[in-house]
Order: structure tokens, then sequence, then C-alpha cells
């Protein structure tokens, strides 16, 4: 018998969820990245998705010389690594990276 896997949030309800993000700003796992060749914004194509999703707003757009779409940016002091934008974005082209704290 195959085991399903609900997402956290439907596990936990809205207002618990909420809190767990909450406190999960202070806890860094890991960042995320673009493969810019395959984004849809690269590529003059809308798309908002990694945007939208982060609940941390380490997502921003940024126009780059040459481009009519500004493309998406992290913010390595707002993601925390949660890969909510690895799971919407629709070319999977965002890569978690785990974080390693420098000693």
């Amino acid at each position: 018998m195959k085991k399903f896997f609900l997402p956290l949030f439907l596990m936990m309800g809205a207002s618990l969820f909420a809190q767990f993000l909450e406190g999960k700003k202070d806890l860094i796992m890991a960042v995320a990245s673009v493969d810019y060749e395959n984004c849809l914004l690269y590529n003059q194509k809308e798309c908002n998705q990694c945007k939208q999703y982060c609940a941390y707003d380490a997502v921003s757009y940024e126009l780059q010389p040459g481009l009519r779409n500004p493309i998406p940016v992290f913010d390595k002091e707002k993601c925390v690594g949660c890969a909510a934008c690895k799971i919407v974005c629709p070319e999977n082209v965002i890569h978690i990276n785990p974080y390693h704290l420098s000693s």
C-alpha cells in the first residue's frame, strides 16, 4: 500500500502553519538559486510563482542589461531554504543549496 504525504500546511492548519513559518525565520537550512538559462522570465515569458509563494519575501525581481523582463534574485539574508519556490517553479530551475556557516 502506498503512503501519501500531505503538505505540512494541510496537516497543521493555517494558523498553526503561520506560527511555524514565523518561528522558522531564525532557522536557515539552505539558500535558493536559479538556473537562469531555463527560467521563464529570463526567456521573456511571464511567471511570478517563486515570488508569489515565498513566505519570507526573499525573492525580488531585478532588471538585467539586455533583457526585457526582470529576473528573480534571492536575498540570502531572508531565504531559509524551505523550497516553496522550487516546488511551484513550472520549469524546475530553482535549486536549494545547503547553507554552511563559516567557522
